[in-house]
């Protein structure tokens, strides 16, 4: 083979080989992903977090993929404001994150395609008919139907745990005190503190202290995870020991940290956006949930309270903070 045939021959190669690389994408292809948030920018990002995933599915930030950013601040008002905006840039899906969130851009359209993430029961919250079967515009991931689980491990490491409080985001549906009746069933009870805004905070710690309560559950909601070191202070203050959804919440002083284990996420953040993008109907995935937890355990926290962590509970743990 002379020179001039190979190189015809390698460049052959390469221009079929394009097309697998983007799988399927279309070619020259802008993507347009809105990213509608009820909390901060201090926030884990789905799509920043999944970039790596995103990136080897063809996706890159800058080049075929523009992301729109919008953050409430916690001003869950300003929701309805910010999902308009970016419908007016066109997106061609939006991933939300918070029940809040994802209400608003349910509200705001019925054809863009939605992936949300919260810590809620998508089908309590009337975001999708099924967890198996979705319908509609929406699917996602429900990252934190494991609150009796929670309880469960804080009872592991407070052994005369009885009464529990769980701090409540009431800018969430209500919580009904029915919910938690299954922990009867290890000698727990709970009783629900409403949060409406961060001045809250302080008033639940004080009544519990005051009360027979021996722990505190911490609900896994944007609010909540931009005061995590203030929850984990007020915990040792009043001596009372908490649990989180986030390792990020043990780091920052809390005791014990339970949650969804964020790589699996990650990656099927990526493969479920990809599949979207590509022409499934939401409606048609199902809802993701967690099949691995991480367990982190805050020892420094536990000297703090006068805890000893049992070894059982420490042999289960992801990462122990010494």
């Amino acid at each position: 083979m002379n020179r001039r045939t190979f190189l015809g021959s390698l460049l052959a190669g390469w221009l079929l080989a394009a097309p697998l690389a983007a799988e399927g994408q279309q070619a020259g292809k802008v993507y347009r992903i809105g990213l509608l948030s009820g909390g901060s920018a201090a926030l884990p990002d789905p799509l920043r977090s999944s970039e790596d995933k995103l990136r080897a599915l063809g996706y890159i930030e800058g080049q075929n993929l523009v992301v729109e950013r919008r953050y409430a601040e916690g001003k869950l008002a300003e929701l309805p404001r910010l999902v308009t905006e970016l419908l007016r840039a066109r997106v061609d899906l939006i991933v939300t994150v918070g029940t809040p969130a994802a209400r608003s851009a349910q509200q705001a359209t019925a054809t863009i395609p939605i992936i949300f993430s919260l810590a809620a029961d998508p089908v309590a919250a009337g975001l999708v008919a099924s967890l198996a079967h979705p319908g509609g515009n929406l699917t996602g991931f429900a990252q934190g139907i494991y609150t009796l689980k929670q309880v469960e491990v804080l009872k592991q490491a407070v052994p005369r745990l009885s009464r529990a409080a769980y701090l409540h985001d009431s800018n969430y549906s209500p919580i009904a005190p029915s919910e938690f009746d299954p922990l009867q069933r290890i000698g727990v009870s709970v009783e629900v503190f409403n949060i409406k805004t961060p001045k809250d905070f302080d008033g639940p710690f004080k009544l519990a202290s005051k009360a027979s309560i021996k722990g505190v559950v911490v609900e896994n909601s944007p609010m909540f995870y931009d005061h995590f070191q203030r929850i984990a202070r007020l915990g040792v203050e009043f001596r009372l020991p908490t649990i989180g959804h986030t390792p990020q919440f043990a780091q920052d002083g809390g005791l014990l940290a339970y949650g969804a284990d964020s790589g699996q996420y990650r990656t099927d953040v990526a493969a479920v956006l990809d599949k979207i993008l590509k022409g499934t109907k939401p409606g048609d995935v199902p809802v993701w949930q967690a099949t691995k937890f991480d367990l982190t355990i805050n020892l420094k926290t536990a000297k703090a309270l006068g805890l000893t962590i049992p070894p059982s509970l420490l042999q289960r743990a992801d990462q122990v903070i010494e």
